[in-house]
């Protein structure tokens, strides 16, 4: 039984049982939302509220997912929402549209493709908060395959955890400023994140919302702490993925670069140069994907050999660096 919820809560209250508000953007995802609302309703923290946003997907059917979490529901969660898009809007107006219904003293956004690492995800993420003090908590994501079944890498890497250990929202800024490494999928925010910048992700931007926001986080003073726990199985295949980035994202990353990042940089010839390595990397990996399909259809021995002296060709760096770092 899905019980009424309380008024808004505010980060920092003494109680361990806060109100958590958790958004999950729905497109197309009829395939995989009901392993994300399972792994939802098992988590163990006692007070959420879960607000579900469909982004104007033709495959969302209302009845049956509120049947769903109505039937499976234990009384931790407390209010759940669906919230509906005429049309697709894209991520960053979805998750906005879950924000103004939040009432959280934490919000939690995790994507209708994902599941929580496990049931205590959300406990124990509550727990850091408190202990910490924290206002941004990112942590580690378990990145799997399409099928959720075999364990591709973790994420964050080891430099990019440093950088969430410098105690300098400055520092934080100049890593970051060629590209994001507190991605939404991991990361968790307090109420007074979203106050602090107007209460919602900047609508300038269709797909990025967490890249952007988090830059402003860093230049209004607030740090982004590291949670070293895993708290997500994230399913690669994504439009944000390295080999699936698609020339919109591409396009609305450069303007993220040169809007939100690039004037604001403490070291603009580093943050150009870090931006310029990720771009690099990013478009190798786009065209590994690419040649790795077309030539993996052909007959014959040779495929592999043609597929490596054409990656040699366009991207040697690339490839001498997946060479001798494997």
């Amino acid at each position: 039984m899905i019980r009424s919820s309380d008024k808004p809560d505010k980060a920092g209250s003494d109680s361990p049982d806060v109100l958590v508000t958790v958004i999950t953007p729905y497109y197309f995802n009829a395939s995989t939302i009901y392993q994300t609302l399972d792994s939802l309703l098992s988590q163990t923290y006692p007070r959420i509220q879960y607000i579900l946003v469909n982004d104007g997907s033709t495959d969302f059917d209302a009845a049956a997912l509120r049947a769903y979490i109505e039937e499976n529901a234990s009384d931790n969660i407390c209010e759940f929402m669906l919230l509906e898009n005429e049309k697709n809007e894209g991520t960053v107006k979805a998750l906005n549209k879950g924000l103004s219904a939040a009432k959280g003293a934490y919000v939690f956004s995790i994507a209708a493709d994902d599941v929580f690492f496990d049931e205590r995800v959300i406990e124990d993420w509550v727990d850091e908060f408190i202990k910490t003090g924290a206002d941004i908590l990112t942590a580690r994501r378990a990145v799997f395959d399409e099928s959720l079944e075999s364990l591709l890498f973790s994420a964050p890497n080891e430099k990019e955890i440093e950088c969430f250990r410098l105690s300098s929202p400055k520092k934080q800024l100049q890593k970051m400023s060629g590209a994001n490494m507190a991605f939404g999928a991991c990361t968790a925010y307090s109420a007074r994140c979203y106050e602090l910048v107007g209460g919602k992700f900047d609508e300038k931007y269709r797909l990025i919302e967490d890249y952007p926001f988090n830059l402003k986080l860093l230049r209004a003073g607030v740090p982004i702490r590291f949670f070293d726990r895993t708290v997500i199985r994230y399913r690669w295949g994504g439009v944000s993925n390295f080999d699936h980035v698609n020339d919109f994202y591409l396009k609305e990353s450069d303007r993220i670069f040169w809007e939100e990042s690039y004037p604001f940089a403490p070291c603009k010839i580093g943050a150009r140069l870090s931006y310029l390595r990720w771009k690099t990397k990013l478009n190798a990996a786009r065209d590994e994907a690419k040649y790795r399909k077309r030539f993996g259809a052909e007959k014959g021995g040779s495929a592999k050999l043609k597929y490596r002296i054409v990656m040699l060709c366009k991207h040697p760096f690339y490839m001498l660096h997946k060479f001798f770092c494997k």
